[in-house]
Protein backbone atom coordinates (compact mmCIF):
# COMPACT_ATOMS: atom_id res chain seq x y z
CA UNK A 1 0.00 0.00 0.00
CA UNK A 2 1.49 3.34 -1.04
CA UNK A 3 1.47 5.81 1.71
CA UNK A 4 1.88 9.75 0.97
CA UNK A 5 2.73 12.22 3.99
CA UNK A 6 2.30 15.76 3.35
CA UNK A 7 4.15 17.55 6.08
CA UNK A 8 2.41 21.67 5.84
CA UNK A 9 4.04 23.97 7.82
CA UNK A 10 1.84 26.77 8.89
CA UNK A 11 3.72 29.81 10.52
CA UNK A 12 1.34 33.27 10.46
CA UNK A 13 2.99 37.01 11.39
CA UNK A 14 0.04 38.59 13.26
CA UNK A 15 0.38 41.84 14.81
CA UNK A 16 -2.76 43.56 16.19
CA UNK A 17 -4.79 43.24 12.72
CA UNK A 18 -8.11 42.88 13.41
CA UNK A 19 -10.07 40.31 11.07
CA UNK A 20 -13.61 41.63 10.38
CA UNK A 21 -14.55 38.24 9.60
CA UNK A 22 -16.38 35.73 12.65
CA UNK A 23 -14.62 32.74 10.60
CA UNK A 24 -11.19 33.47 12.53
CA UNK A 25 -9.92 31.03 10.45
CA UNK A 26 -7.46 30.64 7.18
CA UNK A 27 -8.16 27.83 4.43
CA UNK A 28 -5.77 26.80 2.21
CA UNK A 29 -5.65 23.64 -0.33
CA UNK A 30 -2.44 21.51 -0.38
CA UNK A 31 -2.32 20.35 -4.58
CA UNK A 32 -0.40 16.75 -5.36
CA UNK A 33 1.41 16.05 -8.41
CA UNK A 34 -0.44 15.39 -11.65
CA UNK A 35 0.72 11.70 -11.60
CA UNK A 36 0.17 10.60 -8.07
CA UNK A 37 -2.03 7.21 -8.18
CA UNK A 38 -3.65 6.65 -4.87
CA UNK A 39 -4.45 3.65 -3.28
CA UNK A 40 -8.46 2.49 -2.95
CA UNK A 41 -8.25 1.12 0.70
CA UNK A 42 -10.41 3.34 3.37
CA UNK A 43 -8.06 4.19 5.86
CA UNK A 44 -8.02 8.00 5.71
CA UNK A 45 -6.11 9.03 8.86
CA UNK A 46 -5.00 12.63 9.95
CA UNK A 47 -2.96 13.83 12.75
CA UNK A 48 -0.60 16.90 13.87
CA UNK A 49 1.56 16.48 17.36
CA UNK A 50 -0.41 14.22 18.71
CA UNK A 51 -2.00 16.66 21.36
CA UNK A 52 -4.52 18.55 18.92
CA UNK A 53 -7.67 16.98 17.37
CA UNK A 54 -8.55 15.25 14.09
CA UNK A 55 -8.15 17.23 11.09
CA UNK A 56 -10.24 15.29 8.42
CA UNK A 57 -13.33 13.38 9.56
CA UNK A 58 -14.56 10.75 7.19
CA UNK A 59 -13.90 9.82 3.49
CA UNK A 60 -13.54 13.32 1.25
CA UNK A 61 -14.26 15.07 4.40
CA UNK A 62 -13.91 19.23 5.34
CA UNK A 63 -11.06 20.32 7.31
CA UNK A 64 -12.25 20.92 11.18
CA UNK A 65 -11.18 24.36 12.60
CA UNK A 66 -8.21 23.32 14.84
CA UNK A 67 -6.51 25.85 16.96
CA UNK A 68 -2.77 26.55 15.16
CA UNK A 69 0.59 28.31 17.62
CA UNK A 70 3.30 29.89 15.76
CA UNK A 71 5.65 26.95 14.03
CA UNK A 72 3.39 24.21 14.36
CA UNK A 73 3.86 21.33 11.79
CA UNK A 74 0.72 19.88 10.77
CA UNK A 75 1.15 16.30 9.22
CA UNK A 76 -1.48 14.54 6.87
CA UNK A 77 -1.22 11.46 6.24
CA UNK A 78 -3.27 9.18 3.76
CA UNK A 79 -3.37 6.42 1.50
CA UNK A 80 -6.83 6.70 -0.06
CA UNK A 81 -7.52 9.61 -2.92
CA UNK A 82 -9.09 8.56 -5.69
CA UNK A 83 -7.97 10.08 -8.87
CA UNK A 84 -10.78 12.98 -9.04
CA UNK A 85 -9.22 14.68 -6.06
CA UNK A 86 -6.10 15.89 -6.49
CA UNK A 87 -6.13 18.34 -3.36
CA UNK A 88 -7.57 18.82 -0.19
CA UNK A 89 -8.55 21.43 2.01
CA UNK A 90 -6.93 22.59 5.12
CA UNK A 91 -8.95 24.79 7.61
CA UNK A 92 -6.62 26.82 10.36
CA UNK A 93 -7.61 29.00 12.95
CA UNK A 94 -5.86 31.99 13.60
CA UNK A 95 -3.31 32.44 16.77
CA UNK A 96 -5.57 35.08 17.99
CA UNK A 97 -9.16 34.43 17.80
CA UNK A 98 -12.26 36.59 18.10
CA UNK A 99 -13.78 34.19 20.81
CA UNK A 100 -10.95 34.18 23.21
CA UNK A 101 -10.10 36.45 26.36
CA UNK A 102 -7.18 37.66 24.02
CA UNK A 103 -9.72 39.84 21.70
CA UNK A 104 -11.76 41.29 25.07
CA UNK A 105 -12.38 44.70 23.82
CA UNK A 106 -12.95 44.01 20.35
CA UNK A 107 -16.44 44.71 18.94
CA UNK A 108 -16.82 43.82 14.99
CA UNK A 109 -18.95 46.57 14.02
CA UNK A 110 -20.20 50.12 15.78
CA UNK A 111 -23.86 49.51 13.38
CA UNK A 112 -23.98 46.58 15.37
CA UNK A 113 -27.24 46.33 17.79
CA UNK A 114 -26.74 46.93 21.74
CA UNK A 115 -29.25 46.00 24.89
CA UNK A 116 -28.31 47.09 28.30
CA UNK A 117 -29.49 44.92 31.46
CA UNK A 118 -31.02 47.38 34.35
CA UNK A 119 -30.24 45.16 36.91
CA UNK A 120 -27.10 43.54 36.11
CA UNK A 121 -25.75 46.73 34.46
CA UNK A 122 -24.47 43.94 31.37
CA UNK A 123 -24.39 45.55 28.04
CA UNK A 124 -25.02 43.32 25.31
CA UNK A 125 -24.11 43.91 22.04
CA UNK A 126 -24.92 41.54 18.74
CA UNK A 127 -21.98 42.35 16.65
CA UNK A 128 -23.27 41.38 13.11
CA UNK A 129 -19.44 41.39 11.51
CA UNK A 130 -18.06 38.65 13.89
CA UNK A 131 -21.48 36.95 14.18
CA UNK A 132 -21.99 36.50 17.87
CA UNK A 133 -23.29 38.47 21.08
CA UNK A 134 -20.73 39.95 23.12
CA UNK A 135 -21.51 40.54 27.12
CA UNK A 136 -19.35 43.41 28.89
CA UNK A 137 -19.52 46.09 31.42
CA UNK A 138 -18.49 50.04 30.40
CA UNK A 139 -14.59 48.43 32.37
CA UNK A 140 -14.27 45.41 30.22
CA UNK A 141 -15.51 43.15 33.00
CA UNK A 142 -17.65 40.25 32.66
CA UNK A 143 -16.40 39.95 28.74
CA UNK A 144 -17.72 36.81 27.16
CA UNK A 145 -19.05 35.58 23.93
CA UNK A 146 -21.26 33.63 22.61
CA UNK A 147 -22.47 31.93 19.00
CA UNK A 148 -20.19 31.69 15.54
CA UNK A 149 -21.35 31.84 11.67
CA UNK A 150 -23.29 29.46 10.61
CA UNK A 151 -25.92 28.56 8.21
CA UNK A 152 -27.38 25.85 9.37
CA UNK A 153 -31.04 25.90 10.24
CA UNK A 154 -30.88 23.62 13.34
CA UNK A 155 -27.34 24.35 14.22
CA UNK A 156 -26.32 25.36 18.01
CA UNK A 157 -24.59 28.52 18.95
CA UNK A 158 -24.23 29.92 15.05
CA UNK A 159 -26.03 32.66 13.91
CA UNK A 160 -26.74 34.19 10.34
CA UNK A 161 -27.34 38.00 10.61
CA UNK A 162 -28.09 40.99 10.11
CA UNK A 163 -29.06 40.42 14.03
CA UNK A 164 -30.28 41.88 17.21
CA UNK A 165 -30.51 40.90 20.84
CA UNK A 166 -33.19 42.02 23.65
CA UNK A 167 -32.83 40.59 27.49
CA UNK A 168 -34.86 40.30 29.51
CA UNK A 169 -33.04 41.78 33.06
CA UNK A 170 -34.96 40.17 35.29
CA UNK A 171 -32.62 36.81 34.58
CA UNK A 172 -30.39 37.71 31.96
CA UNK A 173 -32.70 35.82 29.17
CA UNK A 174 -31.71 36.85 25.71
CA UNK A 175 -33.56 36.86 22.80
CA UNK A 176 -32.18 37.10 19.57
CA UNK A 177 -33.06 37.28 16.03
CA UNK A 178 -31.02 34.50 13.98
CA UNK A 179 -32.30 36.59 10.54
CA UNK A 180 -30.97 34.48 7.42
CA UNK A 181 -31.72 31.30 9.94
CA UNK A 182 -35.32 32.07 9.96
CA UNK A 183 -35.24 31.87 13.58
CA UNK A 184 -35.38 33.53 16.82
CA UNK A 185 -32.66 32.20 19.92
CA UNK A 186 -33.65 31.91 23.21
CA UNK A 187 -30.80 31.32 25.83
CA UNK A 188 -28.62 32.48 28.28
CA UNK A 189 -25.01 34.13 27.88
CA UNK A 190 -22.94 30.98 28.87
CA UNK A 191 -25.53 29.10 26.10
CA UNK A 192 -27.17 27.19 28.46
CA UNK A 193 -31.24 26.77 28.05
CA UNK A 194 -30.80 27.41 24.45
CA UNK A 195 -33.69 26.63 22.36
CA UNK A 196 -34.59 28.00 18.87
CA UNK A 197 -37.70 28.87 17.47
CA UNK A 198 -38.27 28.74 13.41
CA UNK A 199 -39.89 31.22 11.79
CA UNK A 200 -39.93 30.73 8.70
CA UNK A 201 -42.35 32.88 6.93
CA UNK A 202 -40.20 36.02 8.13
CA UNK A 203 -36.82 37.32 8.16
CA UNK A 204 -36.17 38.79 11.83
CA UNK A 205 -34.46 41.70 12.32
CA UNK A 206 -34.86 44.16 15.17
CA UNK A 207 -36.45 42.62 18.13
CA UNK A 208 -38.10 43.83 21.30
CA UNK A 209 -38.87 41.79 24.64
CA UNK A 210 -41.81 43.20 26.76
CA UNK A 211 -41.28 41.53 30.13
CA UNK A 212 -44.94 42.82 30.76
CA UNK A 213 -46.75 40.67 28.32
CA UNK A 214 -43.73 38.38 27.73
CA UNK A 215 -44.18 38.74 24.41
CA UNK A 216 -41.64 39.29 21.65
CA UNK A 217 -42.06 42.03 18.94
CA UNK A 218 -39.90 41.71 15.85
CA UNK A 219 -39.25 43.38 12.63
CA UNK A 220 -39.61 41.18 9.83
CA UNK A 221 -37.54 42.80 6.52
CA UNK A 222 -39.26 40.70 3.98
CA UNK A 223 -42.58 41.87 4.87
CA UNK A 224 -42.02 45.14 6.12
CA UNK A 225 -43.93 45.06 9.12
CA UNK A 226 -43.53 44.59 12.64
CA UNK A 227 -44.71 41.27 13.94
CA UNK A 228 -45.66 39.97 17.58
CA UNK A 229 -45.91 36.66 19.12
CA UNK A 230 -45.15 34.71 22.38
CA UNK A 231 -41.87 32.48 21.87
CA UNK A 232 -42.45 29.47 20.54
CA UNK A 233 -46.07 30.05 20.06
CA UNK A 234 -47.97 29.56 15.88
CA UNK A 235 -50.19 32.27 16.48
CA UNK A 236 -48.40 35.71 14.98
CA UNK A 237 -49.87 39.10 14.85
CA UNK A 238 -48.64 41.74 12.67
CA UNK A 239 -49.05 45.55 11.55
CA UNK A 240 -47.70 46.87 8.20
CA UNK A 241 -45.62 49.68 8.14
CA UNK A 242 -45.92 50.90 4.29
CA UNK A 243 -47.36 54.31 4.46
CA UNK A 244 -46.05 54.31 8.23
CA UNK A 245 -42.24 54.27 7.60
CA UNK A 246 -39.97 55.29 4.78
CA UNK A 247 -36.90 53.56 6.26
CA UNK A 248 -37.44 51.80 9.92
CA UNK A 249 -34.65 51.80 11.36
CA UNK A 250 -35.23 51.24 15.00
CA UNK A 251 -38.37 50.37 17.59
CA UNK A 252 -39.56 49.81 20.76
CA UNK A 253 -43.07 48.46 22.53
CA UNK A 254 -44.69 50.25 24.79
CA UNK A 255 -47.23 48.17 27.32
CA UNK A 256 -49.03 50.83 28.98
CA UNK A 257 -50.14 52.72 25.79
CA UNK A 258 -49.94 49.85 23.61
CA UNK A 259 -47.91 52.22 20.85
CA UNK A 260 -45.21 50.93 18.72
CA UNK A 261 -42.74 53.63 18.48
CA UNK A 262 -40.38 53.76 15.62
CA UNK A 263 -37.85 55.51 13.81
CA UNK A 264 -37.46 56.61 10.68
CA UNK A 265 -34.25 57.08 9.06
CA UNK A 266 -35.71 58.58 6.21
CA UNK A 267 -38.13 60.94 6.73
CA UNK A 268 -36.39 61.50 9.97
CA UNK A 269 -38.81 61.47 12.44
CA UNK A 270 -40.69 59.15 15.41
CA UNK A 271 -44.12 57.88 15.11
CA UNK A 272 -45.99 55.71 16.18
CA UNK A 273 -48.85 52.92 15.63
CA UNK A 274 -51.10 50.26 17.78
CA UNK A 275 -50.75 46.51 16.31
CA UNK A 276 -54.23 46.85 15.12
CA UNK A 277 -53.20 50.26 12.95
CA UNK A 278 -54.89 52.57 15.09
CA UNK A 279 -53.31 55.40 16.73
CA UNK A 280 -50.58 56.83 13.63
CA UNK A 281 -49.10 59.94 14.40
CA UNK A 282 -45.84 61.63 13.65
CA UNK A 283 -43.13 63.95 15.50
CA UNK A 284 -40.42 65.72 14.34
CA UNK A 285 -38.75 66.27 10.67
CA UNK A 286 -35.73 66.61 9.05
CA UNK A 287 -32.90 69.30 10.46
CA UNK A 288 -30.56 70.02 13.13
CA UNK A 289 -32.67 72.07 15.19
CA UNK A 290 -34.60 71.48 17.99
CA UNK A 291 -37.47 69.24 17.12
CA UNK A 292 -35.51 68.09 14.33
CA UNK A 293 -33.54 64.63 13.13
CA UNK A 294 -30.73 63.90 10.64
CA UNK A 295 -30.99 60.03 10.02
CA UNK A 296 -31.89 58.68 13.70
CA UNK A 297 -30.97 55.59 13.89
CA UNK A 298 -31.10 53.88 17.16
CA UNK A 299 -33.71 54.44 20.12
CA UNK A 300 -34.93 53.51 23.65
CA UNK A 301 -37.83 54.27 26.64
CA UNK A 302 -38.03 55.06 30.03
CA UNK A 303 -42.06 55.63 29.94
CA UNK A 304 -41.85 59.56 29.86
CA UNK A 305 -39.14 60.33 27.75
CA UNK A 306 -37.29 58.97 24.19
CA UNK A 307 -33.74 58.30 23.77
CA UNK A 308 -32.91 58.57 20.25
CA UNK A 309 -28.86 58.31 18.78
CA UNK A 310 -29.41 61.51 15.63
CA UNK A 311 -26.60 59.55 13.83
CA UNK A 312 -25.87 62.61 11.46
CA UNK A 313 -26.18 65.37 13.66
CA UNK A 314 -23.90 63.49 15.64
CA UNK A 315 -25.96 63.91 19.16
CA UNK A 316 -28.32 61.40 21.42
CA UNK A 317 -31.65 63.13 21.92
CA UNK A 318 -33.79 63.23 25.34
CA UNK A 319 -37.29 64.50 23.99
CA UNK A 320 -41.42 63.74 24.54
CA UNK A 321 -43.40 62.96 22.06
CA UNK A 322 -44.44 66.36 21.63
CA UNK A 323 -41.01 67.88 22.29
CA UNK A 324 -41.35 68.93 25.76
CA UNK A 325 -38.49 68.63 27.44
CA UNK A 326 -36.61 68.71 23.85
CA UNK A 327 -32.76 67.98 25.35
CA UNK A 328 -29.37 66.90 23.06
CA UNK A 329 -25.82 65.84 24.19
CA UNK A 330 -22.78 65.45 21.40
CA UNK A 331 -21.35 66.77 18.25
CA UNK A 332 -19.30 65.81 15.69
CA UNK A 333 -15.83 64.68 16.21
CA UNK A 334 -13.27 62.23 18.44
CA UNK A 335 -13.15 61.94 21.67
CA UNK A 336 -14.94 63.29 24.43
CA UNK A 337 -18.77 64.54 24.10
CA UNK A 338 -18.13 63.52 20.55
CA UNK A 339 -19.85 61.02 18.20
CA UNK A 340 -18.32 59.69 14.78
CA UNK A 341 -21.34 57.18 12.99
CA UNK A 342 -23.08 56.44 15.51
CA UNK A 343 -25.62 53.89 15.37
CA UNK A 344 -26.45 51.85 18.07
CA UNK A 345 -27.81 53.19 21.79
CA UNK A 346 -29.49 51.70 25.01
CA UNK A 347 -30.73 53.56 27.66
CA UNK A 348 -30.17 52.03 31.89
CA UNK A 349 -33.62 53.17 33.60
CA UNK A 350 -31.92 52.59 36.66
CA UNK A 351 -28.74 54.16 36.60
CA UNK A 352 -29.73 56.95 33.90
CA UNK A 353 -26.74 55.93 32.03
CA UNK A 354 -26.74 55.77 28.08
CA UNK A 355 -24.66 53.26 26.28
CA UNK A 356 -23.62 54.31 23.05
CA UNK A 357 -21.36 51.85 20.10
CA UNK A 358 -19.57 54.62 17.88
CA UNK A 359 -17.11 54.28 15.29
CA UNK A 360 -14.71 56.78 16.82
CA UNK A 361 -11.67 53.69 16.26
CA UNK A 362 -11.92 53.76 12.84
CA UNK A 363 -9.52 56.94 12.89
CA UNK A 364 -7.90 57.02 16.45
CA UNK A 365 -6.88 54.82 19.47
CA UNK A 366 -10.85 55.86 20.70
CA UNK A 367 -13.40 53.40 22.21
CA UNK A 368 -16.65 51.77 20.54
CA UNK A 369 -18.38 50.81 23.71
CA UNK A 370 -19.46 54.69 25.33
CA UNK A 371 -21.27 55.46 28.30
CA UNK A 372 -22.53 58.88 29.33
CA UNK A 373 -25.33 60.55 31.11
CA UNK A 374 -27.39 62.87 28.68
CA UNK A 375 -25.84 66.18 30.45
CA UNK A 376 -22.44 64.41 29.67
CA UNK A 377 -21.74 63.75 33.01
CA UNK A 378 -19.93 60.46 33.67
CA UNK A 379 -18.52 59.56 30.74
CA UNK A 380 -16.44 56.74 30.23
CA UNK A 381 -15.39 54.37 27.48
CA UNK A 382 -14.39 50.78 26.29
CA UNK A 383 -14.09 48.06 23.64
CA UNK A 384 -11.56 49.61 21.13
CA UNK A 385 -10.23 48.81 17.91
CA UNK A 386 -7.13 51.38 18.12
CA UNK A 387 -5.18 50.99 20.78
CA UNK A 388 -3.37 47.48 20.65
CA UNK A 389 -4.68 46.73 16.96
CA UNK A 390 -4.49 48.23 13.21
CA UNK A 391 -7.22 49.04 10.78
CA UNK A 392 -6.70 50.00 6.99
CA UNK A 393 -2.84 48.93 7.52
CA UNK A 394 -1.54 50.20 4.05
CA UNK A 395 2.39 50.60 5.29
CA UNK A 396 4.66 49.04 7.91
CA UNK A 397 8.14 49.89 8.82
CA UNK A 398 10.63 48.60 11.07
CA UNK A 399 13.25 50.49 13.45
CA UNK A 400 15.87 48.17 14.22
CA UNK A 401 17.97 51.33 16.21
CA UNK A 402 15.12 51.60 18.93
CA UNK A 403 12.99 47.90 17.93
CA UNK A 404 9.42 50.01 17.05
CA UNK A 405 7.59 49.51 14.45
CA UNK A 406 5.53 52.19 12.06
CA UNK A 407 2.50 51.63 11.06
CA UNK A 408 0.31 53.89 8.53
CA UNK A 409 -2.67 53.10 6.11
CA UNK A 410 -6.15 54.62 5.17
CA UNK A 411 -7.39 57.17 7.47
CA UNK A 412 -5.68 56.01 10.27
CA UNK A 413 -3.38 58.25 12.37
CA UNK A 414 0.24 57.00 12.59
CA UNK A 415 0.73 54.28 14.91
CA UNK A 416 4.30 53.41 16.63
CA UNK A 417 4.70 50.25 18.88
CA UNK A 418 6.89 47.65 20.26
CA UNK A 419 6.59 44.28 18.98
CA UNK A 420 4.68 43.00 21.91
CA UNK A 421 2.71 46.04 21.75
CA UNK A 422 3.66 47.97 24.52
CA UNK A 423 4.82 52.05 24.29
CA UNK A 424 2.12 52.37 22.03
CA UNK A 425 1.94 56.12 20.57
CA UNK A 426 -0.20 57.54 18.12
CA UNK A 427 0.21 60.90 16.20
CA UNK A 428 -2.18 62.54 13.90
CA UNK A 429 -6.10 62.61 13.23
CA UNK A 430 -8.22 62.02 10.10
CA UNK A 431 -8.50 65.17 7.70
CA UNK A 432 -7.62 67.10 4.76
CA UNK A 433 -4.01 66.71 5.03
CA UNK A 434 -3.54 70.65 5.22
CA UNK A 435 -3.73 71.22 9.07
CA UNK A 436 -0.48 69.75 10.87
CA UNK A 437 -1.07 66.36 12.36
CA UNK A 438 -3.98 65.43 9.49
CA UNK A 439 -4.15 63.16 7.14
CA UNK A 440 -6.06 62.42 3.92
CA UNK A 441 -5.32 58.89 3.09
CA UNK A 442 -2.06 57.62 3.65
CA UNK A 443 -0.01 55.04 1.75
CA UNK A 444 3.03 54.64 2.64
CA UNK A 445 5.58 54.92 5.36
CA UNK A 446 9.30 55.41 6.35
CA UNK A 447 11.34 56.34 9.36
CA UNK A 448 14.92 57.87 9.57
CA UNK A 449 16.65 55.40 11.49
CA UNK A 450 19.18 57.93 12.44
CA UNK A 451 16.57 60.85 14.36
CA UNK A 452 13.43 58.72 14.50
CA UNK A 453 12.02 61.77 11.71
CA UNK A 454 9.10 59.96 10.50
CA UNK A 455 7.94 60.46 6.49
CA UNK A 456 4.54 59.37 4.46
CA UNK A 457 3.03 59.67 1.53
CA UNK A 458 -0.81 60.96 1.73
CA UNK A 459 -2.72 59.88 -1.10
CA UNK A 460 -5.27 62.45 -0.99
CA UNK A 461 -3.30 65.54 -0.17
CA UNK A 462 -0.73 64.78 -2.96
CA UNK A 463 1.86 65.59 -0.63
CA UNK A 464 5.18 64.28 1.61
CA UNK A 465 4.87 65.09 5.15
CA UNK A 466 7.52 64.54 7.90
CA UNK A 467 7.18 64.88 11.88
CA UNK A 468 7.87 63.86 14.68
CA UNK A 469 6.45 61.24 16.92
CA UNK A 470 5.80 63.53 19.68
CA UNK A 471 4.21 65.98 17.16
CA UNK A 472 6.48 68.47 16.55
CA UNK A 473 8.99 69.41 13.74
CA UNK A 474 5.91 68.97 11.07
CA UNK A 475 6.16 69.95 7.81
CA UNK A 476 4.80 68.97 3.72
CA UNK A 477 6.56 69.10 0.37
CA UNK A 478 4.11 68.76 -2.58
CA UNK A 479 7.26 69.25 -5.45
CA UNK A 480 8.43 72.45 -6.96
CA UNK A 481 5.69 73.40 -8.53
CA UNK A 482 6.06 77.75 -9.14
CA UNK A 483 3.26 78.89 -6.64
CA UNK A 484 2.53 76.03 -5.21
CA UNK A 485 0.08 72.94 -6.05
CA UNK A 486 1.48 69.28 -6.39
CA UNK A 487 3.49 67.75 -8.31
CA UNK A 488 2.00 64.46 -7.06
CA UNK A 489 -1.32 62.62 -8.67
CA UNK A 490 -2.43 59.89 -6.32
CA UNK A 491 1.15 59.07 -4.78
CA UNK A 492 1.36 55.45 -3.05
CA UNK A 493 4.37 53.67 -1.42
CA UNK A 494 7.48 55.54 -0.09
CA UNK A 495 11.00 54.99 0.92
CA UNK A 496 13.80 56.43 2.13
CA UNK A 497 17.43 56.24 1.04
CA UNK A 498 19.38 57.00 4.89
CA UNK A 499 22.47 57.59 3.87
CA UNK A 500 21.47 61.17 1.44
CA UNK A 501 17.83 61.51 2.77
CA UNK A 502 16.80 60.93 -0.28
CA UNK A 503 12.94 60.05 -1.03
CA UNK A 504 11.24 57.43 -3.28
CA UNK A 505 7.78 58.08 -4.44
CA UNK A 506 5.61 56.23 -6.51
CA UNK A 507 3.44 58.43 -8.55
CA UNK A 508 0.53 56.46 -9.45
CA UNK A 509 -1.97 58.63 -11.79
CA UNK A 510 1.50 60.18 -13.39
CA UNK A 511 3.19 56.54 -13.93
CA UNK A 512 6.55 57.63 -12.66
CA UNK A 513 8.57 57.63 -9.85
CA UNK A 514 9.65 61.04 -8.12
CA UNK A 515 12.84 61.43 -5.98
CA UNK A 516 13.53 64.40 -3.98
CA UNK A 517 14.87 65.55 -0.98
CA UNK A 518 12.25 67.29 1.96
CA UNK A 519 13.17 70.60 1.15
CA UNK A 520 12.95 70.83 -2.69
CA UNK A 521 16.70 70.48 -3.50
CA UNK A 522 16.06 68.00 -5.98
CA UNK A 523 13.55 66.72 -7.77
CA UNK A 524 13.63 64.25 -10.18
CA UNK A 525 11.78 61.71 -12.17
CA UNK A 526 11.78 58.65 -13.70
CA UNK A 527 8.78 56.32 -16.27
CA UNK A 528 6.16 57.17 -18.68
CA UNK A 529 2.72 55.17 -18.90
CA UNK A 530 3.30 51.41 -21.07
CA UNK A 531 4.61 48.37 -20.47
CA UNK A 532 7.86 48.54 -21.63
CA UNK A 533 11.08 49.31 -19.65
CA UNK A 534 11.36 52.99 -17.89
CA UNK A 535 7.42 52.62 -18.22
CA UNK A 536 5.20 51.93 -15.42
CA UNK A 537 0.83 51.74 -15.29
CA UNK A 538 0.19 52.60 -11.81
CA UNK A 539 2.76 52.16 -9.73
CA UNK A 540 1.77 51.36 -6.30
CA UNK A 541 4.90 50.75 -3.66
CA UNK A 542 8.39 51.48 -3.74
CA UNK A 543 11.50 50.52 -2.33
CA UNK A 544 15.17 51.28 -1.45
CA UNK A 545 18.10 48.41 -0.95
CA UNK A 546 20.63 51.04 0.46
CA UNK A 547 22.76 47.50 -0.82
CA UNK A 548 22.29 47.73 -4.19
CA UNK A 549 20.87 50.95 -4.73
CA UNK A 550 18.39 50.01 -6.40
CA UNK A 551 14.38 51.11 -6.65
CA UNK A 552 12.05 48.30 -6.48
CA UNK A 553 8.64 49.13 -7.91
CA UNK A 554 5.45 47.06 -7.81
CA UNK A 555 3.66 48.26 -11.33
CA UNK A 556 -0.30 47.11 -10.59
CA UNK A 557 -1.30 47.93 -14.08
CA UNK A 558 1.17 45.61 -16.06
CA UNK A 559 1.74 43.81 -13.48
CA UNK A 560 4.69 43.06 -12.38
CA UNK A 561 7.79 43.89 -10.29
Amino acid sequence: MKKVILYLVATFLCFGIYLISAKASVSFSATFDSGFDADSGADKTAFTDGSLPSLVTGYGGTGQAIKNTFGTTLKYKTSNLNSQKDSISFKFQLPFDLKTDKDIGRIGGSSSHIDVSETSGYTYIADFVAEQIIRTKIDGTGWKRLGDYGTSGDGKFNFCWRGDVSVDSRDETLYITDSCNKRIIKTKMDGSDWQAYPIGAYSPAQIFYDKVSDEIYFYDEGGDQVVSTKFGSDVFNAVSLSGVSAYMTDFIYDSAGGFIYLLDGGASNLSRIKMDGSGLAAFGSSGSGIDEFDSPYALDYDGTYFYIMDEYNSRIVKTQFDGTGWQTYGSQGLGEGKFNDATSMAYDENSGDIFVLDNQDRYTNNSLLIKTKIDGSSWQSFATQGVGSINDLDSMIYDNNTGYYYFAGGYNSVIRTKKDGTDWSIVGTHGDGQDPFSFGYVTGIDVDKSNSDVYTIDHYADQISKFKMNESEWSTWAGPIPGGGSDFSVPRGISLDQANKILYVGDMDHHRIVKTKMDGSLWETYGTLGSGVGQFNYPMNVYYDPITEYVYVSDDGNPRI
